[in-house]
């Protein structure tokens, strides 16, 4: 904490000089006690929400009041602090972050004993007549010591959040492979559910009545809705561990709209809904993954039709420089200002009433941002309550000489 100080690179001071050292090394002293309760009165004024524990108080007010006396030993006999005692005088800030002690207050600690240090040195100058030169290395003194243990409270801080980050991505990552592992093991079961409900359904094994066959359809369709489920995590948990592969090629954005059509369709129809692409089949073409292209259009054509009471739900493309921006546009109930912003965020969806009455995980969205990103374009929206919404997203238009394929993997 306090600079080192070689004798043999000051000039000899003279008695008086030597005199008046002494005499404010030793009127230092004598205050380290008056020191303590000062600090532990600033402390205690300062804390006002959060109160450090104990063991930091305690640490505080010791080093207030070793700090006072090592400057009194410096002044005396011209020892200054050694590597232990600097090393014990900068624990503080290694304490404190330990004791998750918000840095602003700890600061704040290592301020206050330079200013009361500061005002001990004046007042008893002041009393002593000290010369002002003397007075000023000593307040530069106390001045450098306290910048280089702020330095060392830094350090201890920004090492304790390394280490908090490195713990928070472990458990992020075994919570990714967790989950990738636990959706490949529900799939097998469920397949076989969906399977064999439709064996039934199909009446391979015999006719049913018509109460069983309500209950196998009602099986058949919770099979369905499970087993998304279990994708749409397994698709996130891959993502998360940077197992994700896409597939970068030309691909037909006309074709892949008309693929979602036709699978949308039926579930658009039973609403009433109108469902269309208005893609014309012109060869316009975009470097992406057509597989991963077709399931994010699915995913907002699909939450289309589930927010859009009666009206139209359309897929339209238009290009723009060099990408391509494709849409999916409903006259649905629309989505709030203030939700638009979380609505990209995993598990989460526009009101929390929303998953009671419409359904859904609220994964749907944040999977198709992170593929679409994945694919090197970006997805957004607008939309306005009661005047349905546009959800777009972009991917850079495909060359004339651009047909070949790149393997692209989430870092």
């Amino acid at each position: 904490m306090v600079q080192e100080v070689n004798p043999d690179d000051m000039s000899r001071p003279d008695d008086q000089r030597r005199g008046q050292r002494a005499a404010l090394g030793m009127a230092m002293g004598v205050r380290a006690e008056e020191v303590r309760r000062r600090t532990m009165e600033l402390v205690f004024r300062t804390v006002k929400e959060k109160r450090p524990s104990d063991g930091y108080l305690e640490h505080r007010e010791a080093r207030t009041v070793l700090g006072t006396l090592l400057i009194g030993r410096w002044l005396v006999c011209g020892i200054g602090a050694d590597r232990d005692e600097m090393e014990w005088l900068s624990q503080g800030g290694a304490m404190a972050a330990r004791e998750s002690i918000p840095i602003i207050n700890t600061m704040r600690g290592y301020q206050h004993w330079r200013d009361v240090l500061i005002d001990v040195a004046r007042e008893e100058a002041a009393r002593l007549a000290t010369p002002a030169d003397l007075l000023e290395e000593v307040l530069q003194l106390i001045r450098h010591s306290t910048d280089a243990s702020l330095v060392r409270v830094g350090e201890s801080y920004d090492n304790q959040l390394r280490a908090i980050n490195a713990q928070l991505l472990a458990a992020s990552r075994f919570k990714s492979e967790f989950l990738a592992k636990i959706s490949h093991e529900l799939r097998t079961p469920l397949t076989g559910i969906i399977g064999f409900s439709e064996v039934l359904l199909g009446g391979m094994d015999g006719e049913l009545q018509p109460a069983q066959a309500e209950d196998i359809e009602l099986i058949h369709r919770s099979g369905q809705t499970m087993l998304e489920l279990v994708n749409e995590i397994l698709d996130l948990s891959r993502i998360e561990a940077g197992k994700m592969t896409v597939v970068i090629e030309a691909a037909d954005v006309a074709e892949v709209s008309s693929q979602v059509i036709d699978t949308m369709r039926p579930i658009a129809h039973a609403k009433g809904l109108t469902l269309l692409s208005e893609i014309s089949p012109h060869g316009l073409r975009v470097m992406g993954d057509s597989s991963r292209i077709r399931q994010v259009l699915t995913n907002l054509v699909a939450n289309a039709i589930k927010f859009t009471l009666e009206g139209s739900v359309a897929i339209r493309a238009k290009v723009s420089g060099s990408l391509v921006e494709i849409a999916v546009i409903d006259t649905g109930i629309g989505i709030a200002l203030e939700a638009q912003g979380r609505i990209f965020e995993e598990f989460r969806q526009a009101d929390e009433s929303i998953a009671t009455k419409y359904g859904g995980t609220g994964l749907g969205l944040s999977i198709a941002r992170k593929l679409v990103e994945l694919q090197n374009g970006r997805m957004g929206l607008e939309s306005q309550p009661g005047q349905g919404s546009r959800f777009w997203f972009t991917l850079p238009l495909a060359a004339a000489e651009n047909t070949g394929a790149a393997s692209s993997e989430v870092a």
